[in-house]
């Protein structure tokens, strides 16, 4: 998966999202980076000494403005363990992190349970 295609991603991504969480995003930064950069990253902005997935920066809440950081060799890894594509893999990625955009968070029980039906109702227009 090169960068036009996970920007193309992002950008229907977006305009799916939009009308879920009441706004519009305004502008989205995408980089992919390696496993080294991943983590010098995460170790950085969360203090997590290991590669993750993705990052989100929010830049601006109205309108919708950041930046995604996605380590494509991490999301390689998990897509063949859960037996998906790496496209469908990077797509619940963006979804996670365009919600993070968006305001949403998952670190209480209540905020979780309705990031995660977002999650799954983006998915599934994504994915039918």
């Amino acid at each position: 998966m090169k960068i036009n295609e996970v920007k193309k991603l992002v950008n229907k991504l977006s305009k799916i999202i939009a009308p879920q969480v009441g706004d519009y995003f305004a502008e989205i930064a995408v980089g992919l980076v390696d496993e080294s950069a991943m983590r010098h990253l995460n170790k950085i902005y969360r203090k997590h000494d290991k590669v993750t997935d993705i990052l989100s920066f929010i830049h601006e809440v109205k309108p919708i403005s950041g930046e995604l950081v996605l380590c494509l060799p991490q999301a390689e890894r998990q897509a063949k363990r859960m037996g998906h594509s790496l496209e469908k893999e990077v797509t619940i990625l963006l979804i996670h992190s365009l919600l993070h955009l968006a305001g949403h968070d998952h670190m209480k029980v209540g905020e979780r349970k309705v990031m995660r039906g977002l999650e799954q109702k983006m998915l599934k227009s994504s994915f039918p």
